[in-house]
């Protein structure tokens, strides 16, 4: 009788060959869309000669451009889309109120700063 060691063995080794075909599709997606990205399949070196198989960059700007409208889609920045509550809200007093309304604002204000990164980290998230 197999033990709980190879059991666990056995069914991780065949859901990694079962992923196998997603993650050959995955690496050659992102050989031509995201290149610096592209290690599903291979590690990427440092001495590799990087993506010397592309004969245009029009994939590479595709790809900047859509994850820079998900960006926008998702955190206009001239829309407030997050904000400051509590569950009894409807509850605070106008000082608890004020207080949420303003660290709202302080919030926004330290998130968009330049030196933040936020802009770009959440891009990069996306």
């Amino acid at each position: 009788m197999a033990t709980d060691t190879e059991t666990l063995l056995t069914q991780s080794n065949k859901l990694f060959e079962q992923v196998m075909p997603l993650r050959s599709f995955q690496q050659e997606l992102a050989e031509h869309f995201y290149v610096e990205r592209a290690d599903f399949t291979t590690s990427m070196n440092m001495g590799k000669d990087f993506a010397s198989h592309l004969t245009t960059s029009y994939p590479l700007t595709v790809r900047r451009d859509l994850a820079n409208i998900f960006s926008t889609m998702l955190r206009p920045q001239e829309k407030v889309w997050a904000v400051m509550t509590t569950r009894n809200y409807d509850d605070l007093d106008e000082d608890g109120k004020r207080w949420l309304e303003q660290g709202t604002h302080i919030l926004r204000n330290a998130m968009y700063d330049q030196d933040s990164g936020f802009a770009r980290a959440t891009s990069q998230a996306d």
